[in-house]
């Protein structure tokens, strides 16, 4: 939570510098990211060592046979990562699905809540990602919802 604050005052720093109107939303981002710390803490959510910016320009998907040293897919760019909760990865690239990074105007990114995925895209992919997960036998066949030590 001090990390959240500390945050929010670089962002209401940066504002007051670039223009003349102030943060006006940070006491409402303060009291959601409260809010989310206090459920957060009911999930038991173990910290993980996290990428805290998975979103596609930092997946690369592989040309070359994998193999169980090397993955299919590579994550790349970690200038952000740091434990957090998991499954934040998860969230936060359901997340970046509305982000578009193609833009040379200022602030150099479109957002468009329309894409965000649908609950049957979520399950898809949240599938897909558990599968992988068994084929890399990181988690066990069968395992999946039952096992809390790899629940997300």
């Amino acid at each position: 939570m001090r990390h959240m604050k500390k945050f929010f005052k670089d962002v209401e720093n940066v504002m007051a510098e670039r223009s003349k109107d102030p943060f006006e939303l940070g006491d409402w981002y303060l009291e959601e990211t409260k809010w989310l710390y206090e459920e957060i803490k009911k999930t038991k959510s173990p910290l993980v060592y996290c990428h805290n910016d998975l979103q596609g320009g930092n997946i690369l998907l592989r040309q070359d046979i994998p193999s169980k040293e090397n993955y299919k897919l590579m994550l790349i760019d970690f200038e952000f990562g740091a434990y957090n909760y998991r499954g934040f990865d998860l969230a936060n690239q359901f997340v970046e699905w509305c982000f578009d990074y193609n833009t040379e105007e200022y602030p150099h990114y479109v957002v468009n809540f329309d894409q965000f995925p649908s609950k049957q895209e979520q399950i898809s992919f949240a599938t897909a990602y558990l599968n992988q997960l068994v084929e890399e036998q990181v988690i066990p066949a069968g395992s999946r919802g039952r096992n809390k030590k790899h629940c997300w």
